[in-house]
């Protein structure tokens, strides 16, 4: 079975696209569940002791999921490869799966590998032989997440997807209309008004404008909604105050939603230092209460925790660094495998993940999001260049996906849970400029771009708007 182990894949597409003008098939081949049920026994565990020096670990085995645990302990040697030993550590979880007494996988330091049991050992010392590379598109999240994705799967659970079939903007562009506003910096949809139909809140540098949602149209609502006055650099919107109604951060002022109206609350948030990037209105700690999450190009985070009271003061967290050097595009989301909210970020042309909290892991670049090299796709090879990009949910069975366009062409990241995304390079090739249906205008930070459920299907269409308020759908469809 070792050699099934190393050959099975070879001739075969891991990840298959069956691309038609407005359909794209992809697939796994090779799925976890496929490797669980063709296995002898699956057993999680942790790490309780690293010998740095021999590259030994010391592993206490849980409850087995399927079969028998070769003992309560065993040991891992870290053959290959050698520098891996570096990323394990004490109290890091384990999985090992068995396809027999003398051969199997184990995922460790987040990564898969094939290992073989020592000979006269009882199966109570394994070695590692190499990385599996095959088994990092079936799941290249972390090892922890995997942990729940085969307890899950023991319980008859899917934690993630295997395949994604779906006609993204098979409606094609369509003209909503003209705003009355001139050069755009960003549009935000949130229905603010209550009547279950996404309302637009523009910025510029005349300040923030609201425009709310008529029939098949959007009227000037500005005037009776307040005095915002900014143009708000960092903006968002959520019920904040737990009243039913949304609520709209502007830079470091939130706006309490007072039945059409807007009040300014009495504390006010500290920005982040840097140009202005991304802000977000979602909860952060668990307790069911929108808190703040802001963050500039340059990468420092402020996250401001909700009191539950308009009275009261927001707590500041200290403020941290996700990254260095200067990022075009971020976004912030449950992109992890946590359930809480990661920052999806695009800079120096590469994609990377960052987590909030510590228990959301270490930055996960494109392979670890993917479980595929950026470099493999030729229009991305030198990575991402002038882009612009939205956070849209395409399918109801996905959660949030990442849209990207850009210099070199279109791709999208489609969320199939744990923190793990396909990668769609086809399905939306209207986006580009010599697509079937071309947009308009090009997205870009003069012509910004929300997500918006404008048909209330469940799934999000994309509004586009140009630099002279002309306001385009790109309307999606359901699977």
């Amino acid at each position: 079975m070792l050699k099934y182990y190393l050959s099975v894949v070879v001739g075969v597409v891991i990840i298959s696209a069956l691309i038609s003008p407005a359909c794209a098939l992809i697939k796994v081949e090779l799925t976890v569940e496929k490797v669980y049920k063709g296995s002898q026994a699956v057993v999680p565990g942790k790490i309780t002791e690293v010998a740095a020096d021999s590259r030994v670990l010391s592993v206490e085995l849980g409850t087995a999921l399927k079969g028998k645990a070769p003992g309560p302990k065993i040991r891992v040697q870290i053959a290959a490869p050698a520098e891996l030993i570096k990323d394990a550590a004490a109290n890091q979880p384990i999985v090992l799966i068995m396809n027999n007494p003398n051969e199997g996988l184990i995922h460790v330091a987040d990564t898969w590998l094939l290992a073989t049991s020592v000979p006269n050992s009882n199966m109570l010392v394994w070695r590692t032989v190499q990385v599996k590379e095959d088994l990092k598109p079936s799941f290249p999240g972390r090892t922890s997440a995997l942990v729940k994705l085969v307890t899950d799967m023991n319980a008859g659970n899917d934690s993630i997807i295997n395949d994604w079939k779906h006609k993204p903007f098979a409606g094609g562009v369509k003209k909503r209309g003209k705003l009355a506003v001139q050069k755009p910096s960003w549009i935000l949809a949130s229905d603010v008004n209550g009547d279950k139909k996404p309302d637009l809140l523009v910025g510029s540098g005349a300040g923030t404008k609201l425009f709310l949602a008529q029939g098949d149209n959007f009227e000037d609502g500005s005037a009776s909604a307040g005095a915002w006055g900014n143009a708000g650099d960092y903006h968002a919107s959520g019920d904040v105050d737990g009243d039913g109604k949304a609520d709209v951060l502007l830079d470091g002022t939130l706006w309490l939603n007072q039945g059409g109206k807007f009040a300014a609350a009495k504390s006010t948030l500290e920005l982040p230092k840097g140009t202005p990037l991304t802000a977000a209105l979602l909860d952060v700690n668990g307790d069911q209460k929108l808190d703040a999450l802001l963050a500039s190009a340059s990468g420092e985070l402020r996250v401001f925790e909700n009191p539950g009271a308009a009275d009261k003061p927001w707590t500041a967290r200290p403020a941290k660094t996700l990254w260095n050097g200067e990022a075009s595009f971020a976004t912030f989301g449950d992109f992890g495998d946590t359930g809480k909210p990661h920052v999806l970020a695009i800079a120096s042309g590469a994609i990377m993940r960052y987590a909030i909290d510590a228990d959301g892991g270490p930055p996960a670049d494109f392979s670890r999001l993917t479980g595929i090299d950026l470099k493999k796709f030729e229009k991305f090879k030198d990575g991402f260049k002038n882009v612009q990009a939205v956070a849209v949910q395409m399918d109801e069975e996905t959660g949030i996906d990442l849209l990207i366009t850009g210099a070199t062409g279109s791709l999208l990241l489609v969320n199939r849970g744990l923190g793990a995304f396909f990668v769609d390079e086809t399905s939306h090739n209207n986006l580009t400029a010599n697509g079937a249906q071309p947009l308009p205008v090009a997205p870009s930070a003069a012509s910004p771009w929300t997500r918006a459920d404008q048909h209330g299907k469940g799934v999000d269409d994309v509004l586009l708007l140009g630099e002279d308020g002309s306001l385009y759908e790109l309307s999606n469809s359901a699977r």
